[in-house]
Parts: C-alpha cells; sequence; structure tokens
C-alpha cells in the first residue's frame, strides 16, 4: 500500500494536472531518492522536493499555479511552514 506521504504528494499534484501524469512525474523523481509509493517518507521527499515541483509545474502554465504547487509540496516535505490562514 502506499505511504501516506506518497499519497498526500499524488493529492496535491492531482490538483494541478490530471492523475495518470501526476503518477509518472512522480514516480520518475521519486525514483532518484531510491523511494517507491510504498517507501516515499519526509525525508525521501525533501531530497527531491524540487525536482518534484519543477517537474509537475512544466504541465501547469500559470506561473501563479506553479509557485503555488510548489509551496503545497514543501509544506508536505516539512521544508516550508504553512501559511497562516
Amino acid at each position: 500500500m502506499a505511504s501516506s506521504v506518497y499519497l498526500g504528494l499524488l493529492k496535491i499534484v492531482s490538483g494541478y494536472v490530471n492523475e495518470t501524469k501526476a503518477r509518472e512525474v512522480i514516480g520518475r523523481q521519486i525514483a532518484k531518492c531510491g523511494a517507491t509509493p510504498e517507501t516515499l517518507d519526509a525525508e525521501s521527499l525533501k531530497k527531491i522536493v524540487h525536482m518534484v515541483a519543477g517537474a509537475a509545474g512544466l504541465y501547469v502554465a500559470d506561473a501563479a499555479r506553479r509557485t503555488d504547487l510548489a509551496k503545497k509540496i514543501a509544506v508536505l516535505a516539512g521544508t516550508e511552514k504553512p501559511s497562516p490562514l
């Protein structure tokens, strides 16, 4: 079963690109840190947070949405604090 970090990442990225593309993008990037959907954790995600955001961002035309996507991924990875409401 996929890890909660992977499922959270998939949910975030799927909010910006279709789920099939999201799975492809995430799969290519997590392989670079030696993780799988089952083993991806926050520490592994920290190693590739910029790569995931950059790769997924290639499919998001609007710059503001790309920035928002990158911030959400960074919050999930623990490299950025969530914005206060």
